[in-house]
């Protein structure tokens, strides 16, 4: 696959000022001088920097150890900018870069991509997908600078083995080691998984076996009722064939019970209405007989009558009586209301004079130790200023007390005047009670002499009524004696039903004792064959469990069996994706190809010695006269040239591989020192012969006088002035 590099544009990049410069990336060796007009030299002009926004515009980093903010022009110190094209399997990509603003976009055939919120995320992104390559490998095997690049045979072994595997497209033994990593670990997982269900199913068909047993030995010592209601219907049958019949006559005696007792009650009740009123009669004559020998009496009766009518009309009525006691009652409330105000004051005052002429006897306590001026207690002098306050206190105190006995006796002389109103009241209370007592008394004597007129005129009438309440209360009587003999022989009737009720009742209760046995029975039969078929549904729900888990027990042996070859599988193919296996494999089957090519191109510039390479890039010197010979002990020209050669030598497997293979070759003061003249002249006709074989867009940089000589197909100009850089414009011909 070839990376087709086009157009590369930058600002404000190292020495290069805020002025847009832009180079097109041609085929051909491409030599890049540079002058810096106030120094009239060709060091330190940009040159090297020109072609370091190759790596900046793809990677975001330059081959030097600097900083990003060194990268950025010093004197401008902002909008550092570079935008380099490209193309890969016929699509069109651009790489935007920018620092301060810091930026970083692609854009594909004219489409920008989505952007990761991580910068680095995204620089991954390009280098995976779009690359196929990271900065290393570029460095090592598109960009070579003499001060800078890490030759590839003084790398690291791990290093080393990185490199390869992108140059040899090895990286797929690795990914694939580690998707076999990935796939090991869901096996490991889903076996554990598998294995643990099958546990889980090996408990649960346990579990169903012991509840099955537990269930098989209940149902075996499960309680039969049946032999208990066919014993219990037994029992009723016998007895309900010897009382057939029973239920009806019992049912008969009541209703002949009822019926009697009923009429017993009418009966009754007739009795007590003669007696009721025989006795009325009785009490009539009685009275009437009374009446007619009060007749005398009757006539003085009048005459009170009369005259405590008259005394009535003059007295005042109950109702003004009362309302005039009403009136004196609620003066008492008043009175009562007044004393206990008067009272509380009296209490609240009583309080206060009692803490008084306490308060009153501790200042003259205190006045009596504190006049000798000292402290009775400590020994200290007493100030003169306390003790007057305590007199001055004892004063207050005294006044109070005298102030509070004023009080009390003129509130207790309120209460004795309340008291003294009160026995007024109350004496007035007294006469109208006494008064109301005496027209209570007159209106009730009036209700017991009745009228004394009309029970005058009634007497007459009395004396005829007489002999008809005798004759009446004769006929009652013998009604009466006649309903007695009746009552008493339904009674001795009613008593004969009752004894034979009670023991109809017996054979009925032992009955219906049966019946609520044969139902509890029936029901406990029921409830029975319910749990039962219970029991026999458990059994048969585990049995069924039981059966679908060996099922399941089978298939995740299968399962398990399956999952243990999968993964013996695929622990295979990771062994084989180890580096001593197919890596070395097909490392093995490059490396004669990479000795050969590399030894061609050092017999090219003429060394007398050839070197072998293992498969980990370990290297063995060989030629007349070497022996023990490592990459350190060659001279600077000597490593130069096995650097080139075998740079060459990657770029013709890269190219034969089709993997990645970007179509420029920079090489950065490569040719400037060690390697003499008879060998440059062989260097570049080996740097032309590669140009021409893979169509590399080559770029020289060297400050080599012997070089500006040389032909090549364009040339380029950096000019350096006034601090800043740039490509002098048509500076390149062909």
């Amino acid at each position: 696959m070839k990376l087709n590099i086009d157009n590369i544009k930058w600002r404000n990049f190292f020495s290069y000022g805020n002025a847009w410069q832009e180079l097109d990336l041609l085929s051909g060796i491409n030599l890049i001088l540079g002058y810096d007009v106030e120094k009239d030299k060709s060091n330190a002009t940009g040159k090297s920097s020109m072609l370091e926004t190759v790596p900046f515009g793809l990677f975001g980093h330059v081959n030097r150890n600097v900083k990003k903010d060194q990268i950025i022009n010093w004197r401008n110190r902002k909008q550092c900018e570079v935008a380099i094209s490209f193309q890969k399997n016929d699509i069109q990509y651009q790489i935007l870069r920018g620092l301060k603003p810091d930026y970083l976009k692609v854009i594909e055939n004219g489409i920008v991509l989505p952007e990761p919120s991580d910068k680095r995320d995204f620089q991954k992104q390009i280098e995976n997908e779009i690359l196929n390559m990271d900065l290393k490998t570029f460095m090592n095997l598109i960009y070579k600078n003499l001060n800078n690049s890490q030759p590839i045979l003084s790398m690291k072994k791990a290093e080393k083995r990185k490199f390869m595997e992108i140059i040899f497209g090895l990286g797929f033994f690795t990914d694939l080691s580690t998707l076999c990593n990935e796939k090991l670990r869901a096996i490991e997982k889903k076996l554990h998984e598998t294995r643990t269900e099958k546990e889980y199913n090996t408990r649960t068909i346990s579990n169903a076996h012991n509840q099955i047993k537990n269930l098989t030995i209940k149902l075996q010592n499960f309680t039969n009722s049946i032999p208990l209601l066919t014993k219990a219907q037994k029992t009723y049958d016998s007895v309900a064939r010897k009382s057939k019949g029973i239920h009806d006559k019992y049912e008969s005696l009541q209703q002949e019970q009822i019926e009697y007792i009923n009429t017993q009650k009418l009966l009754e009740t007739h009795k007590n209405q003669c007696i009721i009123s025989l006795n009325k009669c009785k009490t009539l004559a009685t009275l009437s007989n009374e009446q007619v020998k009060d007749a005398k009496k009757i006539k003085k009766d009048l005459e009170k009558y009369r005259e405590l009518l008259a005394f009535l009309k003059k007295s005042p009525t109950i109702d003004k009586i009362d309302e005039e006691i009403k009136d004196f009652e609620e003066q008492i409330i008043i009175k009562d209301g007044l004393i206990k105000t008067y009272r509380d004051e009296m209490d609240m005052i009583t309080k206060g004079l009692a803490k008084a002429e306490a308060d009153l006897e501790n200042e003259e306590i205190k006045i009596k130790l504190f006049e000798n001026g000292n402290c009775p207690t400590c020994g200290a002098k007493i100030e003169t200023h306390k003790l007057e306050m305590s007199n001055f206190d004892k004063r207050q105190f005294k006044t109070k007390i005298k102030r509070d006995q004023k009080l009390l006796q003129k509130y207790d002389s309120y209460i004795k005047g309340c008291n003294n109103e009160k026995e007024k009241i109350n004496t007035e209370i007294k006469d109208l009670r006494k008064n109301r007592n005496n027209v209570t008394d007159i209106i009730s004597e009036l209700n017991k002499l009745g009228n004394p007129e009309e029970k005058l005129a009634d007497v007459a009438k009395l004396k005829k009524r007489i002999k008809r309440y005798v004759s009446a209360a004769v006929k009652l009587g013998k009604t009466r004696d006649k309903q007695q003999e009746m009552i008493s022989s339904l009674q001795k009737k009613i008593d004969q039903i009752i004894n034979e009720s009670v023991k109809l009742k017996e054979v009925i209760d032992k009955l219906t004792e049966l019946e609520t046995k044969i139902i509890q029975y029936e029901e406990k039969i029921k409830e029975e064959e319910k749990t039962r078929k219970e029991f026999e549904s458990l059994i048969e729900e585990n049995q069924k469990i039981i059966n679908t888990l060996k099922i399941k027990s089978e298939e995740n042996d299968k399962k398990i069996i399956k999952i243990q070859s999968m993964g013996d599988y695929i622990s295979c193919i990771k062994t084989q994706c180890k580096d001593e296996n197919a890596k070395q494999y097909a490392i093995s089957n490059v490396i004669p190809y990479l000795n050969k090519q590399t030894n061609h191109y050092l017999s090219e510039v003429g060394t007398d010695f050839y070197l072998l390479l293992d498969k980990w890039l370990d290297v063995e010197f060989k030629g007349p006269g070497i022996s023990n010979c490592s990459y350190g002990n060659l001279s600077g020209g000597e490593s130069r040239s096995v650097d080139l050669s075998l740079q060459f030598a990657f770029l013709d497997i890269a190219r034969i591989q089709a993997g990645i293979f970007p179509d420029i070759l920079i090489l950065d003061e490569l040719l400037d020192s060690s390697i003499d003249g008879p060998s440059l002249e062989r260097v570049m006709e080996i740097i032309k012969l590669k140009q021409l074989e893979d169509n590399l867009k080559i770029f020289l940089i060297s400050h080599r006088k012997e070089v500006d000589e040389i032909e090549v197909d364009r040339k380029y100009k950096i000019i350096k002035s006034n601090g800043f850089s740039y490509l002098e414009e048509g500076s390149y011909n062909v």
